[in-house]
């Protein structure tokens, strides 16, 4: 945050480290974790290393906007009634200006601290990562249409729908941008790696969110819309675990939305949960995780038309994909194509099946395969 302030202020600060920025930002979070163990071994010290680069850029190019944003004329004012240090400028008009925009950083910074925090328990460090599933099957698969994109994974309806009201009258343009701004930087995955500059996307996605509609789902929209864009694909889907717990949110959000859940034979899905780098330790908590998820989708479930929710079971779509897969499309009134059996192939697929819990995304649908999750299609 202090860098971010001193380059907005001193031109020479910013000309020294811009090359810097430019080469180090691209890198996520996640790909510090091999250096963090070879400088730190698996220790607190390793995973602390990570959550802060997880939060830095963020708080960086937050106050850094802010401070470029303070009005100028507010400053000439400053200097006309006496305050012609640059201690006294700083103090009275330039922190106190840019506070509102730096405090946002803050908060965005702390969400995605608490994002990292789970990625770096999950090289052993023992916490709140070792008990959370993510399912990335579907989203995979379903990116792979030539029409459909599908970027990884938000966390936006766990993290801040059911927060809004500390957001205060979204109807306030102030209060609107400081929600757009951290979910704009508050992605686990930054920008979902399309190249943007990070002040200009922000204002593309608040006034875009202001055209669609001055709300969460706006914003949610607007992000989504502007990945398909990039994606070349006139239609997009999300998949983030725990969707399931605020299926009635969704559909309020987004009241045409269609909904494609596949689910796994509980006594199988808690045992492959057990074996995960970051699930339960013991079976009840396994079971109970599992039943606490369907529970959830039945009663949403029943109330739906059969032109709004799809079921898939997981045992048989591993055992005849194509048919399942070709359901799905006609589900959603896309033509199928066999890019979706060939979702191994694709970069995302390969670099998340090198890891142990998505090590299935690597490799062909097969009996063997575990393709559990919930999304939604708009």
């Amino acid at each position: 945050m202090t860098l971010g302030v001193l380059v907005a202020l001193f031109p020479a600060v910013e000309a020294s480290q811009v090359w810097l920025a430019r080469v180090l930002r691209p890198i996520p979070p996640l790909a510090w974790i091999p250096f963090a163990i070879i400088w730190f071994g698996i220790t607190e010290t390793a995973a602390a290393c990570i959550i802060s680069i997880g939060i830095f850029w963020i708080n960086y190019f937050t106050a850094m906007a802010a401070v470029q944003a303070v009005d100028k004329d507010l400053i000439e004012v400053a200097r006309a009634f006496g305050h012609r240090t640059f201690a006294a400028l700083l103090k009275k008009v330039i922190l106190p200006g840019a506070a509102p925009g730096i405090l946002s950083g803050l908060r965005a910074g702390l969400g995605q601290g608490w994002m990292t925090v789970v990625a770096a328990e999950l090289f052993g460090i023992e916490g709140i990562g070792q008990r959370m599933m993510e399912a990335s099957g579907l989203l995979a698969i379903l990116g792979c249409h030539p029409r459909i994109a599908v970027p990884e994974v938000t966390w936006y309806y766990p993290r801040f729908r059911p927060y809004l009201h500390t957001y205060g009258d979204i109807g306030n343009r102030d209060n609107f941008r400081t929600l757009a701004l951290e979910m704009a930087h508050g992605l686990r995955v930054p920008y979902w790696r399309m190249d943007v500059d990070p002040h200009a996307f922000v204002d593309a996605i608040a006034e875009r969110a202001v055209e669609i509609e001055q709300s969460f789902a706006g914003v949610f929209a607007a992000m989504l819309e502007r990945y398909a864009a990039h994606e070349g694909k006139p239609r997009w889907g999300e998949k983030t675990p725990y969707n399931i717990f605020y299926l009635d949110r969704i559909l309020e959000d987004f009241p045409n939305t269609q909904f494609v859940y596949i689910y796994r034979d509980g006594r199988d899905a808690s045992a492959e949960f057990l074996e995960s780098a970051f699930g339960p330790t013991n079976s009840y908590s396994a079971a109970r995780i599992w039943r606490d998820g369907q529970e959830a989708a039945l009663a949403f479930r029943q109330q739906r038309s059969v032109d709004q929710w799809f079921d898939i079971k997981y045992e048989e779509l591993v055992r005849e994909p194509v048919d399942h897969l070709r359901r799905l499309c006609t589900f959603l009134g896309e033509e199928y194509t066999d890019a979706l059996i060939a979702f191994h192939t694709t970069p995302t697929a390969k670099r998340r099946g090198a890891t142990k819990d998505n090590w299935a995304l690597a490799h062909p649908i097969n009996c063997e395969s575990c393709l559990t999750g919930n999304k939604l299609v708009h």
